[in-house]
């Protein structure tokens, strides 16, 4: 007996995850693009202070991206097992009340992803 946790609204859940999608299309070329320019000729690193200060944020931005990857693992995971008609929530003891779809996963994580490319660009 495979119990569905909930019903997936697919306009509102769909919306945000193709917003989410646009905005991070929007920002990745643009992360790029600032990550590949060349500094000023007359910039000289070991004047600046705060330019060795990216090697200090670099551990928090690999953090928080291998968080979203192990949600769009998950995500995926359980779309696989609920196409496959695999009773998960039993599985793995959750009850079908608190349980996400794999639609909210995705969600969660791109939003994720959103929040980590506009602090990327600041």
């Amino acid at each position: 007996m495979f119990i569905e946790p909930k019903e997936i609204v697919a306009t509102e859940d769909q919306t945000k995850i193709w917003l989410y999608i646009g905005m991070i299309i929007v920002m990745i070329p643009i992360i790029t693009a600032l990550i590949l320019i060349n500094p000023p000729a007359g910039f000289d690193p070991s004047v600046d202070p705060d330019f060795d200060n990216w090697a200090n944020i670099q551990f928090i931005f690999r953090l928080f991206l291998f968080v979203q990857l192990i949600l769009l693992g998950t995500a995926s995971c359980i779309q696989i097992l609920h196409a496959y008609k695999i009773n998960y929530l039993y599985i793995f003891e959750v009850s079908p009340k608190n349980a996400m779809t794999w639609v909210q996963i995705y969600k969660s994580a791109l939003l994720m992803q959103v929040i980590w490319c506009v602090c990327l660009l600041v």
